[in-house]
């Protein structure tokens, strides 16, 4: 259901019904209701995905973007596609480190147990790795996917040469 959806709603939009939790303004944790607007934004990204294209949205503030393509889509693509890099990036450290705090974390930490996966690393605000490391050996096994989080404002070179199962510009215009 988390790849091909289930009556009527598509893969990732499943996922973040039905596994999800999203910080409310209060800082209240809870799951998320059907909304029309993120049903829209889930069918175009899968057919994005299904024709192979990139997906630029203009909307308005506090529709839920970030939540959905700062947490849900690198947290389940990291999930369903085991060695996956999934990569997120802001106008300014600040609304990297906001996004990776208050939606990617959230998301994780929430996780069912059954399901979460194990973190070798995370630095914060930076990146995340889902893996097991081996004491001894250092070797990492698992998922292996990471998702990670630069400011290429600063450093426009940060993900050069990085092959990527997504990529969120948040703010693209600042």
């Amino acid at each position: 259901r988390w790849i091909d959806g289930h009556n009527g709603l598509t893969g990732y939009h499943y996922f973040f019904l039905s596994q999800c939790k999203i910080k409310t303004e209060e800082g209240t944790e809870i799951r998320p209701a059907w909304r029309d607007a993120d049903d829209y934004i889930f069918q175009l990204y899968d057919q994005a995905l299904k024709q192979r294209k990139d997906l630029i949205i203009i909307k308005r503030r506090g529709i839920g973007l970030t939540t959905i393509f700062g947490g849900v889509v690198p947290i389940l693509n990291s999930l369903i596609h085991r060695g996956s890099t999934n990569l997120i990036t802001s106008a300014s450290q600040d609304r990297i480190n906001d996004c990776y705090m208050n939606k990617l974390s959230v998301i994780y930490e929430n996780l069912d147990p059954d399901i979460k996966p194990s973190r070798a690393s995370m630095r914060h605000g930076r990146t995340m790795l889902f893996a097991k490391k081996d004491r001894k050996t250092g070797e990492l096994s698992g998922l292996k996917s990471e998702i990670k989080c630069e400011e290429t404002v600063k450093d426009p070179k940060a993900f050069e040469g990085e092959r990527a199962m997504s990529i969120f510009l948040d703010e693209f215009f600042l």
